[in-house]
C-alpha cells in the first residue's frame, strides 16, 4: 500500500525468513517501547531476529529509513549478528541500550559505545530490484523493464497483464524478466521442455517451450532467471485439461492441465534498448472488407484520444491479394504506445470476424 511519496507498507508476513514469533516480537517491542532508531537498535531490541530474518528485511527495503543503504547493512550484518548472539547469551534479551555496555571484547570496542556508521554507497538499481524481488516475491518499487519504458512499450505489440480470453490465437511479442525456470523432459520423446515464468510492470505470465525454440542457438544463455527478453510467441487458452492432443510432447504436462491464458514460445530474442529503431510512422493493417463505418469511427476516436507527432499510414489489403497504403492527414498525427497498439487491435478483431496475426507494426 502506497502511505507517502516514496513510501510502501508491506505486511511482514509476506517477507521471506521472517517468522512469526519475530513478527510478534517485532510489534510488541514497538507498541512498548516506540520506533526503531537504527539496525543496531532492531539488533538489540528484536534477539528474535535471525541472521537470515534481518538479511531478507534488509533486501527487501525494510530498514530503507534507517542510515545506510541496503549494501552498507548487508556488509555489517555478520558484525551486527555476532553482538545480538552475545547478548542473548548473556541474558540481556530485552534490556535496551545495555549492548556495547554488556559486551566487552574487541568487537565492541572496535565498535565503540554508539551505533556504528552505515556505508551509504548502494547497490545498482537492478540488483536492488534483484534482491527486492527475493526478499518479496514481487517488485515492489520498480521493475526491470521500466528501467527502458520506451523501448518495452515500443517492443512489446501487447502486456503480460492485458492478455484474455480475447487474444487466443494471437501471435505477439511479450518483452519482461524471467523469474522462474522449469525443464523437464518428455515420457515418450524424452525430449527437453521449458516453462518460463515471465513478468512485466503489469503482470505475470508462464510460456512454454518445446524442443524445437530450445534446440535454436542462442536461445538457452537467453533463458536464465532475472534476464530482460523479448519473446515471439503464441497466446493459448488451455481448456481442454492440457495442450490439446495433436501433440504428443504436449501430453505428458500433467501437472500444467490447467485453464489459463499461456504463451506458446517460437524465437526469444535478446532485449537490447540501444538496438531498437525508434519508430516514425505508425502502421495499421486491415483487409478492404472489413473497412467500415464503425471500424472508421472507431480509429478516428482512438487517434483523437493519442494525438501526438508520428503520422499513421493505413495498409489496405483487398480481396484479390492486392495491398494499397495511405497516409492519413497530419490531424491523425499519434504518439506510439503499447497502449494504443493494443486498442487498435481490439478494434480491429471486433470488425466482423476479423483476424489478423500482428495488427501494428
Amino acid at each position: 500500500t502506497v502511505v507517502g511519496e516514496g513510501q510502501l507498507r508491506f505486511g511482514l508476513e509476506a517477507v521471506k525468513n521472517v517468522g512469526a514469533k519475530a513478527i510478534e516480537s517485532i510489534t510488541v517491542n514497538r507498541k512498548e517501547d516506540g520506533d526503531f532508531k537504527s539496525i543496531w537498535d532492531f539488533a538489540r531490541r528484536i534477539p528474535e531476529a535471525n541472521k537470515r530474518t534481518i538479511e531478507f528485511l534488509i533486501k527487501s527495503g525494510a530498514f530503507d529509513s534507517f542510515q545506510g543503504s541496503r549494501k552498507g547493512m548487508l556488509e555489517m550484518m555478520d558484525d551486527l549478528v555476532v553482538i545480538a548472539k552475545k547478548q542473548r547469551a548473556q541474558g540481556e534479551v530485552s534490556n535496551v541500550g545495555t549492548l556495547f555496555e554488556s559486551v566487552e571484547d574487541e568487537l565492541s570496542a572496535h565498535l565503540g559505545f554508539d551505533d556504528a556508521a552505515i556505508a551509504e554507497e548502494e547497490f545498482p538499481y537492478q540488483e536492488l530490484l534483484k534482491l527486492e524481488y527475493e526478499a518479496l516475491g514481487v517488485y515492489a518499487t520498480g521493475h526491470p523493464v521500466e528501467e527502458d519504458k520506451e523501448a518495452w512499450e515500443q517492443t512489446s505489440t501487447i502486456a503480460l497483464g492485458n492478455i484474455s480470453a480475447e487474444n487466443e490465437g494471437d501471435q505477439v511479442i511479450v518483452v519482461g524478466v524471467v523469474v522462474d525456470k522449469r525443464v523437464i523432459y518428455t515420457k515418450r520423446t524424452n525430449n527437453k521442455m521449458c516453462f518460463l515464468t515471465l513478468d512485466d510492470p503489469t503482470g505475470t505470465r508462464e510460456v512454454v517451450f518445446f524442443s524445437s525454440v530450445l534446440e535454436q542457438p542462442g536461445t538457452d544463455e537467453l533463458l536464465e532467471e532475472g534476464k530482460v527478453i523479448g519473446i515471439k510467441a503464441r497466446i493459448i487458452e488451455d481448456t481442454r485439461g492440457g495442450f490439446g492432443k495433436d501433440n504428443q510432447e504436449e501430453e505428458q504436462v500433467d501437472e500444467h492441465k490447467k485453464k489459463a491464458m499461456k504463451l506458446i514460445a517460437q524465437q526469444v530474442f535478446r532485449f537490447d534498448p540501444a538496438l531498437i529503431p525508434k519508430r516514425e510512422v505508425f502502421h495499421i493493417n486491415i483487409t478492404e472488407e472489413h473497412f467500415n463505418e464503425n471500424t472508421v469511427n472507431a480509429l478516428r476516436r482512438l487517434m483523437g484520444e493519442h494525438s501526438g507527432q508520428s503520422p499513421v499510414k493505413l495498409l489496405m489489403k483487398s480481396d484479390d491479394g492486392k495491398e494499397k497504403t495511405y497516409r492519413l492527414g497530419d490531424e491523425f498525427r499519434v504518439n506510439i504506445t503499447r497502449e494504443l497498439e493494443e486498442k487498435v487491435r481490439t478494434i480491429l478483431k471486433q470488425a466482423e470476424n476479423f483476424k489478423a496475426p500482428v495488427v501494428v507494426q
